[in-house]
């Protein structure tokens, strides 16, 4: 369907492709059972930003999205300060290389097989295109 509303495939092509998912009986249950450990993320990532942006305010982001900001908390105590990029900028390089590397370690895990920043698997390399499909 995103494809067809992308003008990557005509409508003719989505309806074919849907008769075929269709006479398989793919659009009532799946092929494949879905076998990961899905967790939701965005809500809470653009909440921990907007906190962290000053956009919004802690007690806005808990009536948004509850507990979001509850593990950051408990690993953030040991981070002096939230400074945007101007101050980070104007400290010595070494105290610098230090807070970034401290960052880092926090986010480490989120990275890490089994995080939830890998096992995007969906897509390849050759599902991504520099420039749009000509017609």
């Amino acid at each position: 369907m995103r494809a067809a509303d992308l003008g990557i495939i005509d409508e003719a092509h989505a309806r074919n492709l849907f008769a075929g998912l269709s006479a398989k009986g793919w659009r009532k249950e799946e092929p494949v059972k879905f076998e990961g450990r899905e967790k939701p993320l965005r809500l809470r990532q653009l909440t921990v930003r907007g906190v962290s942006e000053g956009v919004l305010t802690r007690t806005e982001a808990e009536r948004i999205c509850p507990q979001a900001l509850a593990d950051i908390e408990v690993e953030c105590r040991s981070v002096r300060t939230i400074m945007d990029a101007r101050v980070l900028l104007k400290l010595p390089k070494a105290e610098r290389d230090r807070l970034l590397k401290q960052a880092a370690e926090l986010v480490e895990g989120e990275y890490q097989k089994g995080g939830s920043l890998t096992g995007f698997d969906a897509l390849s390399e050759e599902d991504h295109r520099d420039k749009p499909v000509e017609d």
